[in-house]
């Protein structure tokens, strides 16, 4: 109460006798003065609320990093690193497997198969190999052995899709030889 002095001058021991006995005559509503120049004094509502603030973020802090468990981040970290891995060896897997399959419909239909889910039956997938070209090591051979005892799944020979030098071109219908016409792709 010394900031009072300077500010009330003689007029204080009055204004403090008179605080003193109200505080003493009403003890559960005192009055109370403060310096609030210095910042010293809070409102209890606000003290409430920081300390709530306070007290939520030291939960979050310790939910995100346990004392009991200093290596969290790191473990957490490792099994992130550990599921990368596992997931990119498994896409590498299906792309691979995407690449055989890819190759072995296209070697069928070369080879002129009417069915080629009917031919796929029939083969050993497991001797098959995707070699470095796009090609199956092992495929000939089983088609050779397919075609002598089950000719019927294959047409007359490898399917075709390209024309001889000088043949002529295929019966078509009208709208492939105008298209053809149009292109400049006729013999005359």
């Amino acid at each position: 109460m010394e900031f009072l002095k300077n500010v009330l001058g003689d007029s204080f021991a009055d204004v403090s006798e008179r605080i003193g006995r109200y505080n003493r005559e009403h003890p559960e509503n005192q009055v109370k003065l403060a310096d609030l120049s210095e910042g010293k004094y809070v409102s209890k509502a606000k003290f409430c609320d920081l300390e709530a603030e306070a007290k939520r973020l030291k939960e979050l802090l310790s939910s995100q990093h346990s004392e009991d468990d200093p290596d969290g981040p790191e473990q957490k970290l490792a099994e992130l690193k550990q599921k990368y891995d596992k997931d990119t060896e498994a896409l590498k897997t299906e792309v691979k497997q995407a690449k055989f399959n890819g190759a072995l419909d296209l070697a069928l239909e070369r080879s002129g198969a009417k069915n080629t889910k009917a031919v796929r039956a029939l083969l050993d997938l497991d001797s098959l190999e995707l070699d470095e070209n796009g090609g199956l090591s092992g495929l000939s051979q089983q088609l050779e052995s397919l075609r002598a005892d089950n000719g019927f799944l294959f047409g007359r020979g490898a399917a075709s899709t390209a024309l001889a030098q000088g043949a002529a071109f295929p019966v078509t219908d009208g709208f492939v030889a105008s298209a053809r016409e149009a292109a400049g792709l006729t013999k005359k």
